[in-house]
């Protein structure tokens, strides 16, 4: 590959990626006596204006119960939070 194409690519995968917007989602998970949960999955389904599922995002909580998801932005979208532990 010589280099002015390599750039070019270069060039459109750092712009592709600079326009995906994005929000963070956090906080802190508890049970219900107050107790906060180590290890529970936290999933956002994100659906599309006719309800169908476009995407999952996830992660887990950590020892503090604390968690962060950056999850991909689109004012048409759905967000549907949800928590589990086992």
């Amino acid at each position: 590959m010589n280099l002015p194409k390599f750039v070019i690519l270069l060039l459109f995968l750092v712009f592709t990626f600079n326009f995906v917007s994005a929000w963070e989602f956090n906080g802190t998970v508890y049970d219900t006596n107050g107790n906060r949960l180590f290890n529970a999955t936290i999933n956002v389904t994100i659906r599309d204006q006719t309800f169908q599922v476009v995407s999952y995002e996830s992660t887990f909580s950590n020892a503090t119960g604390w968690f962060n998801l950056s999850v991909t932005n689109n004012q048409s979208w759905f967000y549907e939070p949800g928590v589990k532990h086992f």
